[in-house]
């Protein structure tokens, strides 16, 4: 019992120099502490704000993207319920029997007929945003238009649909549908681009500056646009792009799915979302200047990143002010300590003297100036052997000098000369 006594009180001992030792060494060392754990603190905050600004960027990109792909299938939608009604009309007039009556007509030298047949056209070119209508034979040759003298294209066969694209004569981009009549001849109606597919283009619903819809068709090894930008000189039939390139349609072209990050026509960075149209051969490219969609993130990082600073800052000013005062309040008291000693020695009833190491006297109190007759002025400077008064021999000192240089207490009697030759103890 006695024995595991002795061992807890050793242990607790132990335990108590330990903390004892520890509490030093950190007061002692406080403000390296302090600086490291305000660098730890401003490194951990750096790393939650890069970690929080992409997680934030993700978030808000694929945002951005899932509304610039909603976008983007409204156009696709309208532009594809656009082609259907084309080939609803083109088909439903081919049928008309009256149009076949009035081409036989035509055919046949009747002047009757072909007036007949060219109001049924121009009331057709009136009804749609058509440039002009056409009426040609199973062999391509043209037998009416609307208005007269329009230039027809070579026509093909099969059921209803969008047989070319070109540039009609006046530089604008254009299409033409088609259907055979019941006489084997062929309807063509000839669109112009300006007149529906650049509005559903163009048109964007938000505020966005550089974010546009570029309609693209395969042709060959190259990517050709069908309508003009909103951002640079007309594109429609103009761009091409080949498709071995790093441009995002041709990227696009070549089976990338997804939101896609990337170069465009302009050779800037952009994010962009792709959606092809298996019933006309297109594909749908919406995409935005990756700088504009950024920009908000940016400026909410930059907000952020300044909000953090001030606090850092804020935190560094609180914890150098706290070491002033403390560093200030140590110093009043070592202050406060000295003085005290000072008192004490000042005040003391026995003889004292203060040397360096090599033994020059740097003080003295008032009772050796009383007991030896030498001032403080000429004491200092000069070494206790101005008292030796021959009583001690030169062991006596040796002993003295070894003791104290060896940081040990030494305690003895002198006896002194005075400054009167008197001697005192």
């Amino acid at each position: 019992g006695m024995d595991s006594a002795v061992t807890s009180a050793k242990r607790k001992q132990r335990c108590i120099t330990l903390y004892t030792m520890l509490r030093s060494h950190l007061r002692a060392h406080a403000q390296a502490y302090g600086a490291l754990a305000l660098l730890v603190t401003g490194a951990i905050t750096a790393g939650a704000i890069i970690v929080l600004h992409r997680t934030e960027k993700a978030r808000f990109v694929a945002s951005r993207l899932e509304y610039m792909a909603l976008v983007g299938n409204l156009k696709a939608e309208r532009i594809l319920n656009f082609h259907r009604e084309q080939l609803s009309t083109v088909k439903f007039y081919a049928s008309n029997p009256v149009i076949a009556q009035e081409y036989r007509g035509t055919l046949a030298g009747d002047a009757l007929a072909r007036v007949h047949a060219e109001t049924i056209l121009s009331s057709l070119l009136a009804r749609g945003a058509y440039e002009s209508v056409h009426l040609v034979d199973r062999h391509g040759r043209l037998v009416l238009s609307a208005p007269q003298g329009a230039p027809a294209h070579p026509a093909s066969t099969g059921a209803a649909r969008l047989i070319n694209i070109h540039r009609s004569a006046d530089g604008k981009a254009s299409l033409d549908y088609e259907a055979e009549t019941i006489d084997g001849a062929r309807l063509i109606l000839h669109v112009q681009n300006s007149a529906w597919l650049t509005p559903l283009t163009e048109h964007w619903p938000g505020l966005e500056e550089t974010a546009e819809t570029i309609i693209f068709t395969r042709e060959a090894s190259s990517l050709l646009a069908l309508n003009d930008s909103r951002l640079s000189t007309p594109t429609a039939l103009a761009l091409r792009i080949p498709i071995d390139s790093d441009i995002i349609a041709a990227r696009a072209a070549r089976g990338e799915t997804g939101p896609l990050l990337g170069l465009d026509y302009r050779r800037r960075l952009c994010y962009a979302v792709a959606r092809k149209l298996p019933a006309l051969d297109w594909m749908i490219i919406t995409k935005i200047d990756a700088a504009e969609l950024l920009a908000p993130l940016r400026k909410n990082a930059l907000l952020l990143m300044l909000t953090i600073a001030l606090v850092y800052a804020l935190l560094t000013s609180l914890i150098v002010i706290f070491f002033r005062v403390r560093a200030e309040r140590q110093r009043a008291e070592a202050d406060a300590d000295r003085h005290l000693l000072s008192t004490a020695i000042e005040q003391a009833c026995e003889s004292i003297v203060i040397t360096d190491k090599n033994g020059f006297i740097l003080y003295a109190n008032p009772v050796f100036t009383r007991t030896t007759g030498y001032s403080r002025r000429e004491a200092y400077g000069r070494t206790p052997s101005l008292l030796k008064s021959g009583q001690q021999d030169a062991a006596f000192y040796k002993t003295l000098w070894d003791t104290i240089t060896r940081g040990e207490v030494w305690k003895g009697r002198f006896i002194n000369r005075s400054k009167d030759g008197t001697f005192c103890e």
